[in-house]
């Protein structure tokens, strides 16, 4: 078992035709996680996540001091681009 500590956040994968997938993103890597830990997770950190290197898999994840949240990310469709022209 290994350990990756730094900001995480997870991802769901919606399966087309088998079950949903689970993700969580930390340190540059993704991991499969289960669906619970999937909802625990809060995007932030910094999280320590204990992993399988063989599976890439999630088997716990525990939250260090200092925790933050991350900066939530604008709808894109609230995005505007400022409109400036010279001649």
């Amino acid at each position: 078992m290994r350990a990756l500590d730094g900001d995480a956040w997870g991802e769901m994968v919606r399966g087309d035709e088998g079950p949903d997938k689970y993700y969580l993103h930390i340190h540059g890597s993704r991991l499969e996680m289960s669906r619970a830990g999937f909802e625990a997770v809060r995007p932030g950190g910094p999280y320590r996540a204990y992993y399988l290197p063989a599976s890439a898999k999630a088997v716990a994840v525990e939250v260090l001091a200092a925790w933050r949240a991350m900066p939530a990310v604008p709808d894109k469709k609230g995005w505007r681009l400022p409109m400036s022209v010279e001649f």
